[in-house]
């Protein structure tokens, strides 16, 4: 995935979104935790969505994962195996990428980072509706184990530089002796249109990357080895709706926006594993086996997702530029988080604490008295 920015309640990027109808009392920056944890908030603030609603019903109820027959599974599979990645074009319901795509938007204008649309019924419904087409691509059972982040890329912004999603490739994490078949993955859904002008993901195909399966090091000289490997990368455009599935290994990045560009380009990714290898990032107890979590889990979730990656990498483009422009918007985050954590898995509730962001925000928390300091 390719982390941007962080939580924000700076004026160029509500404007980016476009400033107008901003609700002062619905403002990142005007809530308490009690509010952030309360669905009814969140439908306030995109009543077209749906919050533990009537679409989680109508999607429990009617809408089936999209099916993969036979020929469409091998050859999804086939381009995992030859090139890291598929391409996918779903027949969604209708209204739901353009209602999302507003969702996202209407979340920055009140100062809220765009991977908090995944408190809505609608986002659940993307890695809810794609489960069977990535499990056939990948060769096997992959579910949804609650990894997501949003994008708005804006002109003169970038995607994430290149890199592997998974520096470090396990030989566990394949399901096949030949190493085709992984055990995680990432489907990117474009919900704008999302190519060359308006930055778009590029990719090293897996069987043109000599360091596929070898390489620790997400430099680009350490891949690119071969200059004329630069002439086996490929572009791939998006329409509105249009998925690509990865592997955890394939050579990626977010190209840059340009002048060229239309509009933004808006997108989200959600992380699938193997239930086996990878879990849930929920605990069981907290889910009981249900696909849809309380509204509460999944603000939960979007918490820990800021707080780990806000700084995880060095270099022009981090979450946010300046963390102490933030305290505030992260000190809530952090509450949140604390008081979740019970609901978590204990693996991922590890990884948010040891996340580089946390002994400068839990010092200045602690000094502020905004939250506890525990973990």
């Amino acid at each position: 995935m390719d982390p941007h920015y962080l939580v924000s309640a700076a004026a160029p990027r509500a404007a980016a979104a476009g400033g107008d109808g901003v609700d002062p009392s619905l403002l990142c920056r005007n809530q308490s935790i009690t509010t952030i944890m309360d669905a009814e908030y969140w439908a306030r603030l995109c009543p077209w969505l749906s919050v533990e609603g009537d679409t989680m019903l109508e999607i429990y109820d009617e809408w089936e994962p999209f099916g993969v027959g036979g020929s469409d599974g091998d050859g999804y599979r086939e381009r995992m195996e030859r090139d890291g990645y598929f391409v996918v074009k779903p027949s969604w319901p209708e209204g739901l990428v353009e209602g999302l795509k507003k969702g996202m938007k209407q979340l920055m204008r009140h100062g809220w980072h765009p991977t908090f649309i995944s408190v809505y019924d609608e986002a659940w419904a993307i890695p809810y509706l794609m489960k069977e087409v990535v499990s056939e691509g990948c060769g096997g059972e992959m579910g949804f184990n609650d990894d997501w982040l949003g994008y708005f890329i804006d002109h003169g912004e970038a995607g994430m530089p290149p890199h592997r999603d998974h520096p470090v490739d396990a030989p566990s994490s394949w399901r096949d002796e030949a190493q085709t078949q992984p055990r995680i993955a990432t489907a990117w859904v474009a919900l704008s249109q999302a190519d060359a002008t308006n930055s778009c993901l590029y990719f090293l195909p897996a069987g043109k990357d000599e360091k596929y399966h070898t390489s620790e090091s997400e430099a680009a000289p350490d891949v690119f080895t071969n200059p004329y490997t630069f002439q086996d990368v490929v572009c791939v455009p998006l329409r509105p709706g249009e998925v690509v599935v990865f592997s955890h290994r394939v050579y990626h990045w977010g190209s840059a926006s340009t002048p060229q560009a239309a509009e933004p380009r808006v997108s989200v990714a959600f992380g699938f594993s193997d239930p086996e290898f990878k879990p849930r990032y929920l605990s069981e107890d907290a889910v009981g086996g249900a696909f849809f979590p309380a509204a509460a889990h999944r603000v939960a979730l979007c918490a820990a997702q800021m707080l780990i990656y806000n700084k995880r990498h060095a270099g022009p483009w981090p979450l946010t530029s300046n963390i102490t422009d933030d305290l505030e918007s992260l000190a809530r985050l952090l509450a949140v988080f604390e008081l979740m954590a019970p609901e978590l898995h204990a693996r991922y509730v590890k990884t948010v604490w040891d996340s580089p962001v946390m002994p400068m925000l839990k010092e200045v928390a602690g000094r502020t008295g905004r939250v506890g300091t525990a973990g």
